[in-house]
């Protein structure tokens, strides 16, 4: 699958879209020649913010894979992209239209990792990396994209392995393979390789933009840095230490006095070279990818490995934060999420969806408006960093699960160090309405011994004496925790609230537990014990029966009650089979042989959704051995997690599955993605082709509401205007500028007598669209005069009110302005209703200009 922001799957009209997350962090990001703008790469498109407000203000589209590089043309003013395909994209920075677009004839099967354009002739170096290949490749392409040439040297696997610097008569490559550093030229293709006799591998690189200067970072947290290694004999060199982790980054400052770098220690390091000075700036948050300096020095952009981009001022101090999707240091992003959450469950209170985010902690992402709600910190320790010797663990959370309204939530984290004893806890947190966020109500230490498998509350009540939730470990029970009464328990302490509490355990025949889960109306309880479903009366802890089939003996991974008309099922994933079963009659409904990763179920609707390990999507409902859905090989990249999100209303232009709940599934990349009609890929901003417009109109985005209405900006819409009927008038008149008003921050408003004149004569509705602001000038310069002519306008009007009597359907009223006619609909006239209607045209407009 071509990693697109939209990607049709099949001939059904179904297209993948991604919604949110994804890598920020992937490339280094590029400065605009102003630093006003920050490029950012997006997956396949590239993305511009503002370093003002650290918005997004347009975005770049037009490649069907992943960028590998990105580079801004200052000679003609220009960004350019490539992708790892080979494809080379030249947008123009001020209105994001491709100038050019160059596709690359790559040799064999290789993927870009890195990629510079040179000279005027727009020649192209790329870093080439092949599958079981030890090394990367550096090959350079002429303008004809088809003949390239290799450039005898060797580079370590990974994107900071190549860096370019030197000025465009004298420009050069500098390139790392484990303990040696190259240099080529180029002009004439000279290759110079600095060598040091140690064991120290390097692990990234950065040129100087105008001397021939290499600044080299190693894995033991040393920087070497060489200088004038074209010249004959040995380059001289300095070594620089302060970091005790590998350098992941380094960068030069513009005039490359400084020099910058950043590792795992969370810490950013300004380097003074001339006087050996070093400044710092810590407790960052989470280790640094890359850095980037901007023109002038004015910022530099620090991409940290938890997807966030921090500006960061000539002072060390932080400006503004680029956040996207949170990821969670410790797992990784491409890592499977064996100490992450299981499930990607839905918040019902804040509507949004939750899985991990920063470590320790649980994002909140909005599915509605795509943003990043909050981050929840749920473990309340401090991140830490990594050492050289040794690994260091930190507390994740593992487990999630919400009431049915989001009142109450259950939260399970783990520390597994294997020098010492597993630490668990089961958290208990309730939703506070005055702060508006969680508050911890229990913890439990060691709720079980040893890890924690599942973790499920109880649906379709919040009632005090229903709330549950169970729990299943690897010490073969299950638990079910239940709300009481603390003053019962700490009597004569004085004490009372609402605590959790273990209320009963249960076992099976002494069989390893696993997954659990509850029917769509609490009234049942899954537990799997070994290859056997066990059914439980919950309230009263009592096993009803239990379902095993001969053919079947393999441990269950995953169970799921149906819902709707399915709720008498329940489907049981095994490793290599999927099982239905009648809760019942006890039988088994059908069993189909599948391997599957993930099981999602629709709590709106009977359906459920698998993802299969090769990456098939199948939808079906339990009562129905026939897919509802399958889409082969949906995505070459791992599902991790999915879920279900309501429609915030019922929408039959989808297909029947989707008609109430859309399914969210998230990939290796922790890009947020969806299935949705061909016919309403709408051209979004990041799910669709490039924003195009002017730097300096989008600029104007920031105005107020008041700034529009005093500046007459008009606000530019793809909805086709309604043309108003002269015979009928919806809605009230003048709604939308007091809303505008209203919105706005009292202690923002502007005196009101600037504004009152312009605002009371933009509700004065008038004939045809095309009329200018001048006739209204006009019609309030003769209004000022009004009451000069009352007895003539009186004279005129009576003749007016006897020709008219003849023709009682009509009502023909003329305004004192000659350019400006009123158009009345057609009723019944009345000597009454003519008097009361020209008395009203009569009045004078002098009180509008006296406000």
């Amino acid at each position: 699958m071509a990693e697109t922001n939209t990607h049709v799957c099949d001939v059904d009209g179904l297209v993948m879209k991604r919604k949110g997350g994804g890598s920020i962090v992937s490339l280094p990001p590029v400065f605009s020649s102003d630093s006003r703008i920050l490029y950012v790469a997006w997956g396949n498109s590239v993305r511009a913010y503002s370093t003002q407000t650290g918005s997004v203000l347009f975005e770049f589209g037009g490649i069907s894979s992943r960028c590998s590089s990105l580079q801004l043309l200052l000679e003609s003013d220009s960004l350019a992209a490539c992708s790892e395909k080979g494809e080379v994209i030249f947008w123009d920075c001020s209105s994001a239209v491709i100038q050019e677009k160059r596709v690359l004839e790559l040799p064999d099967a290789g993927k870009i990792t890195g990629c510079h354009i040179f000279g005027r002739e727009k020649d192209i170096f790329i870093v080439l990396w092949k599958e079981q290949q030890k090394f990367q490749q550096l090959l350079r392409f002429k303008s004809s994209c088809k003949d390239f040439d290799e450039i005898k040297v060797k580079l370590n696997n990974s994107q900071s392995s190549f860096a370019v610097g030197g000025q465009e008569n004298s420009q050069y490559v500098g390139t790392i393979y484990k303990c040696n550093v190259y240099a080529v030229n180029l002009r004439n293709g000279k290759i110079v390789r600095l060598f040091v006799h140690s064991e120290r591998r390097y692990t990234c690189i950065a040129a100087h933009k105008s001397d021939h200067i290499l600044a080299v970072g190693g894995i033991d947290g040393c920087i070497t840095i060489w200088r004038g290694f074209f010249e004959q004999g040995t380059p001289p060199r300095s070594v620089y230490h302060w970091h005790t982790l590998p350098v992941n980054a380094i960068c030069f400052s513009e005039t490359g006095t400084s020099l910058f770098s950043g590792g795992g220690e969370c810490v950013m390091v300004r380097w003074l070279l001339e006087y050996q000075e070093k400044n710092f700036l810590p407790r960052m948050g989470s280790p640094i990818s890359h850095l980037a300096v901007s023109p002038g020095n004015q910022l530099v952009a620090a991409s940290m490995a938890d997807n966030s981009i921090q500006l960061i001022s000539p002072r060390l101090t932080i400006e503004k934060v680029i956040q996207n999707f949170t990821w969670n240091v410790n797992i990784g992003s491409k890592e499977t999420h064996s100490m992450g959450i299981n499930k990607m469950r839905f918040d019902p209170r804040t509507k949004s969806l939750v899985l991990n985010g920063l470590s320790g902690h649980l994002q909140f992402f909005s599915a509605y408006t795509n943003s990043l709600l909050y981050n929840l910190d749920v473990v309340g320790q401090n991140f830490l960093t990594q050492e050289r010797n040794r690994t260091i663990y930190n507390t994740e959370v593992v487990h999630v699960a919400f009431s049915c309204n989001g009142n109450w939530m259950a939260t399970v984290e783990v520390r597994k160090d294997p020098d010492f004893s597993l630490e668990s806890r089961l958290k208990f947190w309730r939703f506070n309405e005055e702060k508006q966020n969680f508050g911890l109500n229990t913890c439990i230490e060691s709720p079980h011994i040893g890890e924690i498998c599942a973790l499920e509350m109880k649906p379709g009540t919040e009632d005090f004496y229903q709330l549950m939730a169970v729990t299943s470990g690897e010490d073969e029970k299950f638990k079910i925790w239940t709300l009481m009464d603390s003053s019962t328990v700490r009597e004569g302490k004085g004490e009372s609230g609402e605590v959790w509490h273990c209320e009963s355990v249960g076992v099976y025949k002494g069989l390893p537990s696993g997954d659990v889960g509850f029917s769509s109306d609490g009234s049942i309880l899954g537990a799997a014990f070994a290859y056997t479903l066990t059914l439980w009366v919950p309230d009263a802890n009592e096993l009803k029966s239990s379902l095993t089939h001969p053919d079947y003996h393999q441990n269950i991974r995953k169970l799921q009650f149906g819902s709707g008309d399915c709720c008498h099922l329940t489907v049981i994933l095994l490793p290599e089979c999927i099982i239905v079963w009648n809760i019942f009659s006890l039988t088994m409904t059908w069993a189909v042989p599948i391997e599957v990763s993930i099981l999602t179920a629709d709590p709106f609707s009977s359906h459920m959704a698998v993802f299969t390990c090769s990456g098939d999507l199948i939808v079906f409902k339990p009562s129905e051995p026939q897919p509802v859905l399958i889409k082969p090989t949906l995505s070459e990249n791992k599902i991790l997690l999915a879920a279900f999100v309501p429609l915030t209303k019922s929408r039959s232009d989808l297909m029947q599955w989707q008609h109430k709940s859309q399914l969210y599934f998230m990939n290796e990349y922790q890009e947020l993605l969806v299935l949705e009609s061909q016919d309403n890929d709408s051209k979004e901003a990041g799910h669709g082709e490039a924003v195009q417009g002017n730097l300096s109109e989008k600029s104007d985005l920031n105005l107020t509401p008041f700034g529009l209405l005093l500046a007459g900006v008009k606000h530019i819409s793809n909805v086709k205007p309604v043309i108003p009927s002269d015979y009928s008038c919806d809605g009230i008149p003048g709604k939308e500028k007091i809303d505008e008003l209203l919105r706005m921050p009292a202690h923002t408003m502007p005196p009101l007598h600037s504004i009152c004149y312009r605002f009371l004569t933009s509700l004065i509705k008038k004939i045809g669209n095309n009329s200018k602001d001048e006739e209204s000038d006009a019609e309030m310069e003769e209004d000022e005069n009004m009451d000069d002519k009352d007895s003539e306008s009186g004279s005129e009007n009576s003749v007016k009110h006897e020709r008219d009597k003849s023709d009682p359907d009509k009502i023909n009223l003329q305004d004192k302005s000659e350019n400006c006619k009123v158009v009345r609909p057609k009723v019944e006239s009345t000597p009454e209703l003519e008097a009361h209607l020209q008395e009203v045209f009569n009045e004078s407009s002098k009180w509008v200009k006296a406000l």
